[in-house]
C-alpha cells in the first residue's frame, strides 16, 4: 500500500492525471500500440492462467484496456496497480464488470508474498523509477520460479522518438528510455534470464500527425478513412517483417524475462 514516503508521489500523479485531457495517441493509433502488445502477449504467454500484475492502470482510467483484456480471456486473475489513487478510480469505472483487483501501491515496495505471481506485465512504468534495480528486484520476489515479465521501455536507439520530448510540450513527463542491451544486463543482474526482445510501435512523428488528422476526418470524408486504415496496414506488415532497420524505428524495446530458480 501507498506509505508515508510514497504519497508526494501518489499527489504528483494524480496532479497529472488531471492535467492530462486525453490519452496522448488518437483512437487509430491505440488501436496499433494495443496490436504490437496483443501479438506479442499471445507469442510470449497465451498459457498463462494464473495471477497477473499490470503495473499500471493509466491506459484503463482513459478507456484504453484492450491488452489487459487478453489476460481476462485466459481466466486469469488479475491484479491492476497504481500509485495514484485518480487513476485507480477512473480505471475501475472502465474495468469494474470484469472484476480486478485495484491496488494503491508503489513498484518498488509491493504488498505481495514472496513467489506469489505468475505474471508481470508492464507497459513503459518501470520507465518512470528513480531506481530501476530496486523495481526489477522486486519483480522478481513476487514471481514464482520460472514466471515471466513482459516489460517494454522507450527505445533509447529509436532517435525520432528521443529527440521528440524536446520539440512537444506536455504536461505528462517523458519516461526514461533505454536500449536493448542496457535493460538486459539489468535484468540478469536482478536474477533473470531475458527469452527474447522486440522493437515495437513504429511511428514517425510525420505519420503521427496525419493519421491524428485522418482520424478527425474520416467520419466525414471517405478518402481520409481508407488512407487511414491504409497506413496502418502498412505499419503492421512492417512491424512483422525482419529488417534491421526496427532497432531504429520502434519507439518502445519488449522484452520477455523469466525469473531463474
Amino acid at each position: 500500500m501507498i506509505n508515508k514516503s510514497d504519497a508526494y508521489l501518489s499527489k504528483y500523479w494524480d496532479g497529472i492525471f488531471l492535467k492530462t485531457k486525453k490519452f496522448y495517441l488518437c483512437s487509430s493509433l491505440m488501436e496499433y500500440r494495443n496490436w504490437e502488445f496483443l501479438r506479442l502477449i499471445d507469442k510470449w504467454a497465451n498459457s498463462i492462467d494464473g495471477i497477473v500484475l499490470k503495473t499500471d492502470s493509466f491506459e484503463e482510467a482513459f478507456g484504453q484496456n484492450k491488452t489487459v483484456l487478453r489476460f481476462f480471456e485466459n481466466k486469469c486473475k488479475i491484479i491492476m496497480l497504481d500509485i495514484s489513487f485518480n487513476i485507480l478510480n477512473s480505471a475501475k469505472k472502465n474495468i469494474d464488470n470484469l472484476n480486478p483487483l485495484l491496488l494503491a501501491a508503489d513498484l518498488s515496495n509491493m504488498p505481495f508474498t514472496d513467489s506469489s505471481l505468475d505474471l508481470v506485465f508492464s507497459t513503459d512504468t518501470y520507465g518512470y523509477l528513480k531506481d530501476m534495480a530496486t523495481g526489477l528486484k522486486e519483480a522478481r520476489r513476487i514471481l514464482k520460479p520460472g514466471g515471466i515479465l513482459l516489460i517494454s521501455l522507450r527505445n533509447r536507439c529509436n532517435i525520432i522518438s528521443h529527440l521528440s520530448k524536446y520539440f512537444k510540450k506536455s504536461s505528462f513527463p517523458i519516461a526514461k528510455d533505454y536500449s536493448y542491451l542496457s535493460i538486459k544486463q539489468m535484468l540478469q543482474e536482478q536474477g533473470f534470464y531475458v527469452e527474447d526482445h522486440e522493437y515495437i510501435v513504429h511511428i514517425p512523428l510525420f505519420l503521427n500527425c496525419i493519421i491524428d488528422f485522418f482520424e478527425r476526418k474520416k467520419d466525414n470524408i471517405k478518402l481520409c478513412r481508407v488512407l487511414n486504415d491504409r497506413i496502418i496496414f502498412l505499419l503492421k506488415k512492417y512491424s512483422q517483417g525482419k529488417s534491421a532497420c526496427k532497432r531504429t524505428t520502434g519507439w518502445f524495446v519488449f522484452l520477455k524475462a523469466t525469473k531463474r530458480n
